[in-house]
């Protein structure tokens, strides 16, 4: 369950869609072209990570089981998910502070970043989850 963070839900803007709206456009493109670079790479990321959950689910349904694939899921999935957050604040800029007031969902974006954090310790720290991809998939220690 974990490993499904990197993930933007069913009805959510795309980060690209945050981030033009937070910058606008210029000449077609997002106005920022550092900020166009990490949400790119970002999306680019997100992909990667949906086609390999699916591989995994589908290795699973076959039989295959899952075994230290979970640890990398869980990983790269709390990351990506850090990673959103941090672009949504990068967006959004000293307003993703903003704690109270409905104009801010009552600090809803500042909530949730925080949050990614502990989504990093939850389930088994990175660290540990880094241990097992290195034991159990690349083969090392």
């Amino acid at each position: 369950m974990i490993g499904g963070m990197g993930r933007t839900a069913a009805g959510q803007k795309t980060l690209a869609q945050l981030a033009v709206d937070a910058v606008g456009l210029e000449h077609g493109r997002l106005a920022d072209s550092m900020l166009r670079s990490q949400v790119a790479r970002w999306d680019l990321d997100a992909k990667a990570f949906e086609l390999t959950a699916e591989r995994v689910v589908d290795e699973a349904k076959a039989g295959q089981g899952v075994g230290a694939a979970s640890a990398m899921l869980k990983y790269y999935g709390t990351e990506l998910n850090k990673r959103r957050y941090e672009l949504l604040m990068a967006l959004n800029g000293s307003d993703a502070m903003v704690w109270e007031g409905e104009a801010w969902n009552d600090g809803d974006l500042p909530r949730q970043w925080l949050r990614t954090k502990g989504n990093s310790i939850e389930g088994g720290t990175s660290e540990i989850q880094l241990n097992v991809i290195a034991k159990n998939i690349l083969g090392l220690g």
